[in-house]
């Protein structure tokens, strides 16, 4: 079939879509209509589409790249060469090479101001919430370098400085000291300064890294439900290794094992108790979520060190590879 007749096929074929509902299909709609929806922002680049009689939903903007056109016709308005903005659905056009800074239509950060370590760092930490869009290898590992420089540093003194107050509320007690007290007292309240920024700072860095790994794999076109299985896996596994652990402490007798005088022997029941709680995370159902969730973070990691693809996929434009 020539490219001429297989994009007449394509131009008579009627599409319906699904909206964020994914309740019912709309439509039916040419894919000129289709496009023509895109550019005034109703549809976006993920919105699946399927004709009659297809046996899968695909994005939009897969569909329109692969939309064979013939040399003498004019591109479908749509995803061209370069892209569109993946919130406003604003075709772009590069600018000496490179996609423009901030979407012109929408004001959507599409790429770091200079292709430095410290410009990518910005951009990812402006962006904790935005889950659309691309994110490319440079901006993802500066991004992760960065919080290994602020964590480890940060949660070292944060021990240090909550064994330092601890030590001296021991001892304004005569080292007699019940946790209320303990919790309260004045001398401890630099240490739980330390760990409220400690916490915050780690609360933070989770959301962009969810956003920033989300948008990283829409850079090499996967979808970002690999991290939505990750966080479910993860949660099931917890949910075992908590319970057990709950049943464990449960069915221990605190205040006779406290009493031991015997130190050696108290010590000794408190590490049994302590490996079988080492123990609980690779057992029965929580062991096998425990492999999954590493199995899924290993996927992960390595699409992660994938590069990114050239042009625009289903997306948004490349911000390494604007021109394919």
């Amino acid at each position: 079939m020539s490219v001429r007749a297989e994009w007449l096929l394509t131009m008579d074929k009627r599409y319906f879509y699904l909206d964020n509902t994914h309740s019912k299909p709309k439509g039916p709609h040419s894919l000129q209509e289709l496009s023509g929806m895109l550019l005034r922002g109703e549809l976006q680049p993920t919105t699946e589409v399927a004709a009659g009689g297809d046996e899968r939903w695909q994005p939009l903007g897969t569909l329109l790249m692969q939309v064979p056109v013939p040399a003498e016709l004019p591109q479908v308005p749509g995803l061209a060469e370069t892209g569109n903005c993946p919130k406003c659905g604003r075709q772009l056009s590069c600018e000496e090479g490179a996609l423009p800074v901030n979407c012109p239509s929408c004001g959507y950060r599409l790429r770091a101001a200079q292709d430095t370590m410290w410009q990518h760092i910005r951009m990812a930490l402006s962006r904790p919430f935005t889950w659309r869009g691309r994110s490319t290898r440079k901006e993802f590992w500066s991004t992760l370098l960065l919080y290994l420089l602020l964590s480890i540093p940060a949660s070292i003194v944060a021990l240090v400085l909550f064994s330092i107050c601890t030590a001296i509320t021991l001892q304004e007690h005569n080292d007699k000291l019940d946790v209320t007290t303990w919790l309260g007292a004045e001398s401890m309240l630099p240490a739980w300064i330390a760990v409220a920024v400690l916490t915050a700072l780690f609360l933070y860095f989770s959301l962009v890294f969810l956003s920033l790994t989300i948008r990283r794999l829409h850079d090499i076109g996967r979808s970002g439900r690999w991290v939505a299985l990750s966080m479910l896996v993860s949660a099931i596994w917890q949910y075992f290794y908590y319970s057990r652990v709950a049943e464990i402490v449960a069915a221990v007798n605190w205040k006779m094992l406290l009493a031991i005088e015997d130190d050696r022997l108290r010590q000794a029941r408190i590490q049994e108790i302590a490996d079988q709680i080492n123990l609980v995370g690779t057992e029965g159902w929580g062991g096998l979520f425990y492999l999954l969730s590493m199995v899924v973070g290993i996927v992960i990691f390595i699409f992660a060190l994938t590069d990114s693809n050239r042009g625009a996929n289903a997306y948004g434009p490349s911000a390494k590879y604007p021109q394919g």
